[in-house]
């Protein structure tokens, strides 16, 4: 009989190794999910590299402050590029800000205090919230201001989900300027979309950022903050107080980046990457050059700005594909690791069901329930518990795995003739023997049907482990929605289609081939 104690045992180690402690030598940058804070994000990683023997570990496109600052309080990364305005208000929950300088202090202390993390002296540009509007829009070209788009009432806004839930975006601005604006006219959209909505119509109104170059792209106008709601927002790196006295390359990265990039520069390189669809290390490469931080010769030239964009799709494949390469292979290995382990635990447990019956109800309707959960909402769960990165994406694809494997081996093992068993038992074999010798080798079509079905859901769903940190085909997915380029989209999109189709068509041929009547 299998040991499902011992399987039990193996699938918890297999899954402990996919999350091994951190090189002592390896920092691991992390970074929100827009353009700007890739590009931070590479930049600190690069000069890491340039400038000591470290390996970097780059966990970037993370989503919302919620799972960057999270991911650093949980030492799932090193450090990142935060905003002094949202460690003021998001995180502290402070609404009492004054001159920039006062809101540095306030962060300074506050998060020594609390989270025992140190912030870096500012990098030199203040990217605050700026509402806008299309300069050729005429029902709102008397509006200057934001107290007078408070007056007005016949408009659409539009915004990405996280400034609409937070105290220092839409629930305080509505507060501050007394302005009404109902669920029926506002829009939660994905910040890289929201430039072609407001220029194609949708929208009336966003939510942009000073240093985006695509204000000026697509001809917007910023209001006015009359009030001066908005706080100031200074890009400096955050990092745990223990990690900087550990790496002191860390400290070198505050010194070396204090006061070095204007608003300007900010906006070139947000330009670069989003109009230019540059590679967001690329653009970060070129500035370090150019800065003269680091020095690896001269620029190269053939990745010429203007060029870059013009590329045909072959050339661009090649261009691409070292980093297609990686994020193939990471993806495999996260779909791998799940479908594997699901299968050591699924299996045997689909077999103990049909001699237990009386288990198969509950199992069943916990792995029904599991099935039923939305991706985004698994992940989002699980990143408390379990951090950031490989774990929690593994372990959610391992749950979604369970089902179709379960079910498979449950219905494989039962469809086996009654008839044949009882033969089995004259002629003097065991349960065991019956189990190996007939059971699963005529049920086993059946149960690579399972895991044919699982594999497809999770090669597919894998592609969201990007927002948790894991990597994977869904990184230039969700680059190119961030940067509307469709390029990207399909670098990850056709892959990952292709990858299923890959393992569908092998497993559905090892299926038939296992299959008697098809031999």
């Amino acid at each position: 009989m299998i040991y499902l104690k011992e399987i039990a045992t193996t699938v918890f180690l297999i899954f402990l190794s996919t999350n091994s402690v951190a090189d002592t030598k390896t920092l691991r940058v992390g970074s929100k999910n827009f353009s700007e804070q890739l590009i931070l994000g590479e930049i600190l990683a690069q000069i890491i590299e340039d400038r000591s023997a470290y390996t970097v570990e780059r966990k970037l496109n993370m989503g919302s402050t919620f799972l960057a600052f999270g991911a650093l309080e949980n030492g799932d990364i090193d450090f990142y590029v935060e905003y002094t305005g949202t460690g003021f208000v998001t995180i502290l929950k402070r609404t009492d800000f004054g001159n920039p300088d006062e809101v540095f202090q306030v962060v300074q202390d506050e998060f020594e205090r609390r989270y025992q993390m140190v912030w870096s002296p500012p990098l030199g540009f203040n990217n605050t919230y700026g509402i806008a509007v299309r300069e050729s829009d005429e029902s709102l070209a008397h509006v200057k201001t934001l107290s007078d788009l408070a007056k007005e009432n016949d408009f659409i806004f539009g915004s990405p989900h996280e400034f609409l839930e937070r105290k220092d975006g839409f629930i305080g601005l509505t507060e501050a300027y007394n302005m009404s604006i109902p669920p029926e006219r506002r829009v939660s959209i994905n910040p890289g979309l929201m430039y072609k909505a407001i220029q194609m119509g949708e929208v009336d109104v966003i939510t942009g950022f000073t240093t985006d170059a695509r204000i000026a792209k697509y001809n917007l106008r910023i209001l006015e903050d009359d009030r001066q709601f908005f706080p100031p927002y200074y890009a400096s790196i955050l990092v745990k107080r223990e990690t900087l006295n550990r790496h002191p390359i860390i400290q070198d990265l505050f010194n070396i980046l204090a006061d070095q990039i204007s608003a300007e520069e900010m906006m070139t390189l947000n330009g670069l990457v989003d109009e230019k669809k540059l590679d967001p290390a690329e653009v970060a490469r070129r500035f370090l050059l150019e800065k003269g931080i680091i020095d690896d010769g001269k620029l190269d030239r053939d990745t010429n700005i203007e060029d870059s964009e013009r590329l045909g799709w072959p050339a661009y494949l090649w261009a691409k594909r070292p980093y297609i390469t990686e994020i193939i292979l990471e993806h495999i290995w996260i779909s791998g690791v799940a479908i594997g382990l699901a299968s050591l635990l699924a299996v045997p447990i689909g077999i103990l069901l049909t001699r237990k019956e009386t288990w198969s109800g509950p199992i069943f309707s916990v792995t029904n329930v599991i099935q039923t959960i939305p991706s985004l909402a698994l992940f989002g769960f699980l990143l408390p518990i379990m951090g950031i990165g490989l774990k929690p994406a593994i372990f959610a694809l391992f749950l979604y795995s369970l089902l179709p494997i379960l079910r498979n081996t449950y219905l494989g093992i039962r469809g086996v003739d009654p008839v044949l068993k009882e033969v089995a038992r004259g002629i003097g074999l065991t349960n065991r023997h019956i189990l190996t010798m007939i059971e699963i080798p005529l049920a086993l079509p059946v149960i690579i049907g399972g895991i044919r079905t699982a594999a497809v859901i999770v090669i597919g769903t894998a592609t969201l482990a990007d927002l948790i940190g894991a990597g994977g085909l869904g990184n230039p997915i969700f680059r190119g929605i961030q940067s509307v380029d469709n390029r990207l989209i399909m670098l990850g999109a056709v892959p990952s289609a292709a990858l299923a189709l890959m393992v569908d068509r092998g497993l559905f041929y090892l299926e038939r081939r296992l299959t008697p009547s098809q031999k």
